[in-house]
């Protein structure tokens, strides 16, 4: 059925990269398994779980929809209500910040609403907010996310606490947003996200579209963290 809805699109940035040098059940055992826990978390925020629950339950128990293939999530409120569309953007922005330290499995997202279809029976998702959703996620020249003109025109006040001004940096010729997730409200003690495992910044020999994004992500942290913002 049709409805106005918010609508994110996650993807996990280098996936191809990680499937493609590494056993698909390190993938699945390793790096599925705690990106189960963290959306679990992000969504209940009621302590670690120390065994990922049934995907179909948990979609069943947090009230949301909620589909996975490979290295995409979609994530959509299943009413128009404000309390809907704050959970799943505060799950949203949550999500970022548990996997912004684990990096296989780093995040971008583009968020937005209008028309969906779902019919979960056939297997049918489809409309512009997923579209949009997704042109704006895949042009972010980062690890973050940010919204549309049309989703930040819908979020009630219990939601934008999760948002923050921001030029978003993207690709030429992407759709352009000045409002992002504001992860770094998550607790932490300073930006010490590696750029890859046992590194902690890039060098001449890395891929510069990559070490690009990194930076970008540390200046929006450097720029929008309150915590670390005063301690400057």
């Amino acid at each position: 059925m049709e409805k106005q809805r918010l609508v994110a699109l996650a993807d996990i940035l280098g996936f191809k990269q990680t499937v493609l040098h590494t056993p698909v059940d390190v993938v699945v055992r390793e790096y599925f398994e705690f990106f189960r826990k963290a959306i679990q978390h992000s969504f209940e925020l009621a302590g670690w779980p120390a065994a990922p629950e049934d995907f179909a339950q948990l979609k069943a128990r947090l009230g949301m929809g909620m589909e996975w293939f490979s290295d995409t999530l979609i994530l959509y409120a299943l009413d128009d209500a404000d309390a809907a569309i704050t959970n799943l953007l505060r799950g949203v922005t949550w999500l970022v910040f548990e996997t912004m330290y684990f990096h296989a499995v780093r995040l971008r997202v583009g968020i937005d609403y209008g028309e969906l279809h779902v019919d979960e029976n056939a297997g049918q998702f489809v409309g512009k907010a997923i579209v949009c959703a997704h042109e704006l996620e895949r042009g972010q020249n980062w690890v973050g996310g940010a919204l549309t003109t049309a989703a930040c025109e819908r979020l009630p006040a219990s939601a934008r606490f999760y948002t923050v001004e921001y030029p978003v940096p993207t690709k030429p010729g992407a759709p352009a947003s000045t409002t992002a997730l504001n992860w770094t409200q998550g607790v932490h003690l300073t930006f010490s996200v590696p750029f890859a495992p046992g590194r902690a910044e890039p060098d001449e020999h890395d891929d510069a579209r990559v070490a690009e994004k990194w930076r970008n992500t540390r200046t929006f942290h450097d720029t929008v963290c309150a915590t670390h913002r005063k301690k400057r």
